[in-house]
């Protein structure tokens, strides 16, 4: 796994959030869409696109907090607590459809190479990580990727996307310092009931596992 060094373009991201996915991780009574208005764009490009926090991402308690403010000075309060983050396996590794690298070589030897990777299906996958991991999972069907599908080739590079790999690192032990996302939130996210009260959307996890660092394309 290697350390993430690029910026990235928060200003682009909040500006194309209208357009971006805004599916709720919960029942409709805890339908949210996310509210982040032009005015949030300072704050979250202090929090996540300064060259000085390239490979490093702030606790989600933080991250939220800040959004919520929209103060240049709680962002940049923040941001001087960021810690240090390797990436987990990437979107890009995930979707090979070479069953010999690192990713799906870590998740046979945690899940079993029956079916084969190259083999194993969305509700394949559900199964595996539905049974034994229940705390960190998402079902991938409620997220819209097809069960019939092979996972391997039909991991997007978009929202959802980024959460179900998320979730896949979390299986194969791949995770984030607790600085950055301690179990007990990760759970909450992947249950829809964080932050209590207005959870995230799908749009909203991903802007944080992207600008963070966690995960990447």
């Amino acid at each position: 796994m290697n350390q993430i060094n690029k910026q990235t373009d928060m200003g682009g991201k909040v500006a194309a959030g209208a357009e971006g996915e805004t599916r709720p991780l919960a029942s409709p009574s805890r339908r949210r869409l996310i509210k982040l208005g032009a005015s949030a764009v300072p704050v979250l490009a202090t929090l996540s696109s300064q060259s000085a926090l390239a490979g490093q991402c702030i606790s989600t308690s933080a991250w939220g907090s800040a959004q919520i403010s929209n103060s240049a000075s709680e962002a940049a309060r923040h941001a001087s607590h960021a810690v240090e983050v390797t990436t987990g396996y990437t979107i890009s590794a995930w979707n090979s459809t070479d069953s010999t690298n690192a990713a799906w070589t870590a998740f046979t030897s945690v899940f079993g190479s029956s079916p084969a990777a190259n083999a194993l299906t969305f509700s394949d996958l559900s199964t595996k990580l539905g049974t034994v991991y229940t705390p960190y999972f998402w079902n991938p069907s409620s997220l819209g990727f097809a069960p019939s599908d092979l996972v391997m080739g039909h991991l997007t590079n978009d929202d959802k996307g980024y959460f179900l790999v998320a979730q896949l690192n979390y299986a194969v032990g791949a995770k984030p310092p607790t600085a950055c996302v301690t179990d007990a939130n990760w759970q909450a996210i992947v249950a829809g009931t964080y932050p209590v009260g207005n959870p995230w959307t799908v749009f909203q996890i991903r802007t944080y596992l992207e600008n963070n660092y966690i995960v990447q394309a």
